[in-house]
């Protein structure tokens, strides 16, 4: 299936599993040519909570030795760190703050996607419902499905076979985790 991408936009929840980011950022890396910024939301770590800065900090070097579009098409990486991952007021501000408010104030956007494969369930439906209060139309949404190794969209859409699209050196895949 063709599926066409034109978001400028792409959020990323790093949970402690990287590898689902990495596979979405390279395919999209690779398919959406009016890509900007890819926006990974962390966790900071707190006494209940183990931190995700450092496989975020793995994440971005991966990505930059894998996909050479990165560098080509000068994609920057922003970040910003959810303070309490439990906690949908915390989850909330924070996107707004951030994400939601540096999409607003530019004039380069078409559009942005959110996958909500990783980070913590909370996470997921708290940024999910974030962005689709604040931006509306102007988000898209998807999850990796690992039984059928596809990105599912929110519309319905299906990638092609990811295990096909995408691949890792085994040096980076080890770098991840």
């Amino acid at each position: 299936m063709m599926l066409h991408y034109d978001f400028s936009d792409l959020v990323l929840l790093v949970g402690t599993n990287p590898l689902p980011n990495y596979v979405v950022a390279n395919f999209f890396c690779a398919r959406n040519h009016n890509l900007k910024r890819i926006w990974l939301i962390q966790s900071e770590k707190k006494d209940n909570q183990e931190g995700t800065v450092k496989l975020a900090d793995w994440l971005v070097e991966v990505l930059e030795n894998e996909c050479s579009e990165i560098k080509k098409k000068g994609i920057e990486f922003k970040r910003t760190s959810i303070s309490e991952i439990g906690s949908a007021n915390i989850i909330k501000n924070e996107i707004e703050s951030t994400v939601v408010a540096d999409y607003r104030s530019r004039t380069d956007k078409s559009g942005i996607h959110l996958n909500y494969t990783g980070g913590t369930k909370a996470m997921s439906v708290h940024v999910y419902r974030t962005l689709e209060k604040q931006l509306g139309d102007s988000c898209t949404f998807s999850y990796l499905d690992a039984r059928g190794f596809q990105l599912v969209f929110d519309n319905g859409d299906k990638s092609d076979d990811l295990r096909e699209l995408v691949s890792i050196s085994i040096v980076n895949l080890f770098r991840l985790h």
